[in-house]
């Protein structure tokens, strides 16, 4: 399957609001933003507390989320990078010198592209879910080794649908969400089957929640926990270590 954003044209022209399959985005976006607000860096060798010095946007699109961040945190420095040159273009015309903006790729060496270390966040919005599960693991990975000590990852993604019972519940939530956003009700007899072929029509990657937050765990976060969960949509958080 060839990657749609890979094409300029396909960037440049991703909206990024709600849309049926994501009613909520909105309201993702503002917890997400609550709690890299909330989000103080403690040094540990003379337990100095303050805002992050140091951002990481992982996937950051246009540049929407960067410039919510840096107007949370107008002190940092922000590096951010994505696969899509089209949208990396427009998020450095958006953020100018405030921020560093290059175009990479997970598949790739991208901490090298980069050339930077030591975050105090990181952050990773609707990105990690196109990419298979063993890179996800190694993503992960890379994160907690770029993170300072007490650094914090915070990431916001679908996840996996979760076992067939389970189903029922997503889809009711799914349909009160739609409808409250001014969108189409799911069809009656809208199955899980039909969810799973349409998202990996989509180019989607899905793993479940549980198993992300192991993964985050494995790659030595201290803590990992998700803060918001509606339907298949959720954001999840690592701690590193002090």
């Amino acid at each position: 399957m060839t990657n749609p954003w890979l094409d300029p044209a396909h960037g440049r022209g991703f909206d990024g609001g709600p849309t049926e399959a994501n009613p909520s985005r909105l309201e993702q976006l503002e917890v997400l933003l609550a709690i890299a607000g909330a989000h103080r860096v403690s040094d540990p060798e003379t337990w100095d507390l303050g805002p992050p010095r140091r951002i990481l946007d992982a996937g950051c699109g246009k540049g929407h989320v960067a410039e919510r961040l840096l107007a949370i945190h107008p002190q940092a420095t922000l590096v951010g990078f994505d696969v899509s040159s089209g949208m990396t273009e427009e998020a450095q015309r958006r953020l100018g010198g405030r921020a560093r903006i290059v175009c990479a790729s997970f598949e790739e060496d991208w901490p090298a592209a980069l050339g930077e270390k030591d975050f105090d966040l990181i952050v990773c919005v609707q990105a990690l879910h196109h990419v298979p599960d063993v890179l996800k693991r190694v993503t992960l990975q890379r994160f907690h080794d770029l993170l300072r000590p007490g650094g914090l990852y915070l990431q916001s993604d679908p996840v996996a649908l979760g076992d067939a019972a389970m189903f029922p519940y997503t889809k009711a939530l799914w349909s009160r969400l739609r409808a409250l956003h001014g969108f189409s009700p799911l069809p009656e007899g809208y199955l899980q089957g039909d969810a799973e072929e349409e998202i990996e029509k989509q180019g989607d990657l899905l793993a479940k929640l549980d198993k992300q937050l192991a993964w985050l765990r494995e790659a030595g976060f201290l803590h990992s926990d998700c803060f918001w969960k509606h339907g298949n949509r959720a954001i999840f958080l690592g701690l590193r270590s002090l």
